[in-house]
């Protein structure tokens, strides 16, 4: 629909006049068939009461309930305007199959006004870098795994090593209404530092790895899992891939503070850059700084994040996510066999905004040898989508902090 263009144009003060002695019902069911580039190029600049019209957060609202969001997030205007920007990109380039087996609304879309569109409304990675996660140490981290096997084998091995490089889903190819992803040769058990591995349990067993996003908010579009695949054992057994039958996502937006997720203290413009679970993460719903004494008479947060990258952070994860319900949860999704190691990449609904994503891993298809426990183990994971600033002057002064981490 060219409605923003038409009135923009030509006969624009004629065209508004008849407009303008509409019902306001009228105009707002009308302007919610523009497109958002069209209300923000167009209709902004026709007159006043269009840029009043047109910067009415109830207009944007109404656009994304059209774009097809079951929940429309609390947003200010300038981040549910960034959301439909995105979506419109996400519409106009590709039609991707979401996970509950149905794909985006389709409409005649010839990408008119995807040109226009900032470069920042394109998706990239929404994840810290391994860099990054790596130069804090034990005092914060950005991932968590409910148990590690050996000390090399911790979660922030699946990051990305650095977000200025050529971010992963540069490689991302298109066949069909799927996503497909470069494959990556098998490699030894023992080349540690590559991978992160489950401890050894029974094939039933869950894991849960949880992730936090480089930005207070960010708008997720897609998540990809890649299962590590290990050479043969010195030519005596075949290549194994350490597999789960089954994979929940989950997408959490945490109250962010001062200086941490959960931080009590208030917000600054730059808290949040990146999430961060840290000592001053308030843990429980109660509020109270304590986990279960499991941990062996561990009871502060302090004290578990002190316990090292490979240390099982089960409890630790359990009080963060303690009282928070997910803004999304998936189907447990099935991947196409137990023995492949291609990745498996999931797309999410409309408007999907939060700072924490969880990966459960259901069960454990393989062991290491015939006496041994059952393994997961995953060789990288991939979250794309763009952060959401609250207003023109954070995305001015941390736009080029998040570029970094």
């Amino acid at each position: 629909m060219r409605t923003g263009r038409m009135l923009a144009s030509g006969k624009e003060s004629e065209s508004s006049g008849k407009f303008a002695r509409l019902p306001a019902d009228v105009h707002f069911l009308v302007m919610s068939w523009v497109q958002p580039t069209d209300l923000i190029l167009g209709l902004l600049t026709v007159s006043n009461q269009f840029y009043t019209l047109a910067t009415d957060i109830r207009l944007w609202r109404s656009h994304c309930e059209l774009l097809g969001a079951a929940d429309v997030p609390v947003l200010t205007l300038h981040q549910i305007q960034r959301c439909c920007l995105f979506e419109q990109m996400r519409r106009g380039h590709c039609v991707c199959k979401m996970d509950n087996n149905r794909e985006f609304p389709t409409t005649e879309n010839d990408g008119r006004g995807i040109d226009e569109l900032p470069p920042s409304i394109f998706p990239a990675s929404v994840l810290v870098s391994r860099g990054f996660a790596d130069s804090r140490g034990i005092s914060a981290r950005v991932c968590l795994a409910t148990t590690t096997d050996r000390e090399n084998e911790r979660v922030e091995n699946v990051l990305q090593l650095s977000n200025t490089e050529d971010d992963i889903w540069d490689s991302i190819l298109s066949s069909g209404p799927y996503l497909s992803l470069p494959d990556r040769p098998a490699r030894s058990i023992w080349q540690e530092g590559t991978y992160w591995s489950s401890a050894a349990a029974d094939s039933n067993s869950e894991e849960l790895l949880l992730f936090t996003t480089r930005c207070p908010l960010a708008l997720m579009s897609d998540v990809a899992i890649k299962p590590f695949r290990e050479l043969s054992f010195l030519g005596l057994d075949d290549e194994k891939t350490y597999t789960w039958p089954g994979i929940v996502i989950r997408v959490y937006r945490l109250p962010v503070g001062g200086k941490a997720l959960r931080d009590p203290n208030p917000p600054s413009i730059s808290s949040g850059f990146p999430c961060i679970i840290s000592k001053e993460s308030q843990l429980g719903c109660n509020g109270a700084t304590e986990v279960s004494g499991d941990f062996n008479d561990l009871t502060t947060a302090k004290a578990a994040l002190a316990l090292g990258q490979n240390a099982p952070q089960r409890q630790l994860i359990t009080a963060i996510l303690a009282g928070q319900k997910p803004v999304y949860e998936s189907k447990v999704h099935e991947p196409s066999s137990p023995d492949s190691d291609v990745w498996q990449h999931y797309a999410l609904p409309p408007l999907t905004a939060g700072n924490v994503i969880t990966l459960n891993l259901v069960g454990k298809n393989h062991r290491q040898f015939p006496t041994s426990g059952h393994y997961v183990c995953v060789d990288q994971v991939a979250v794309r989508g763009i952060p959401i600033f609250t207003d023109q002057e954070q995305a001015r002064i941390m736009g080029h902090r998040f570029q970094r981490l």
